[in-house]
């Protein structure tokens, strides 16, 4: 009996690249490590600032996160950051009337309270740019995500858009020219848009 086993080639390149070397794709870190594996290294935001693979980051006032699970799947996201009120009193609680206590700062919306007549101010939404959005407001995020401002300003994802424009509802999936296309949201209450060709 003749056995062959084959193993990894230590100095195998990762798409012509050597082992070490260190690059971008998208918004991603990539480096080469010997064998040709390919390791994640931070998430890239737009302005070229690197968060840690499992670390996080203050930029612009939203706390982005990028993480990277077991199987692979990295999700780089991020939400508005809330600072703490210093409004205590006496026994570490707060006022009951205090106008601050009700502030959102993931939806940009508020609550005051004027001589005890509490009034609700304009909801809006904070986009990931940092844009203000107004209720029922409609914007594409990342070229596939169609997102809408709700009436209680929460931003919430109505469908996913393929390349070729095609709409895919939340949980969902659309069948068209030989692809199928998937949108879903999982049980992290992340968005996955997934597109690939008719399995037979």
């Amino acid at each position: 009996m003749v056995t062959l086993v084959q193993g990894a080639n230590p100095n195998a390149k990762c798409d012509g690249r050597s082992v070490g070397s260190r690059w971008q794709e998208k918004s991603f870190e990539l480096e080469c490590r010997p064998g040709g594996v390919r390791r994640l290294v931070s998430c890239v935001t737009e302005d070229g600032q690197r968060i840690p693979v499992n670390g996080s980051k203050e930029v612009s006032g939203f706390t982005l996160v990028c993480q990277q699970f077991g199987n692979g799947t990295v999700i780089f996201h991020g939400a508005k950051s809330m600072k703490p009120s210093n409004k205590a009193f006496g026994n570490g609680g707060f006022a009951a009337n205090d106008p601050y206590r009700d502030r959102s700062a993931t939806s940009g919306s508020s609550t005051t309270n004027n001589n005890n007549n509490w009034a609700s101010q304009a909801v809006r939404c904070v986009d990931e740019k940092g844009f203000q959005r107004n209720v029922g407001e409609h914007w594409l995020e990342n070229h596939r995500f169609n997102k809408t401002c709700r009436p209680n300003g929460a931003v919430e994802v109505v469908n996913c858009i393929s390349k070729d424009g095609y709409k895919i509802p939340l949980n969902g999936q659309l069948i068209s020219d030989n692809s199928k296309y998937s949108c879903e949201m999982t049980t992290q209450g992340t968005i996955r848009f997934a597109a690939g060709p008719i399995n037979d």
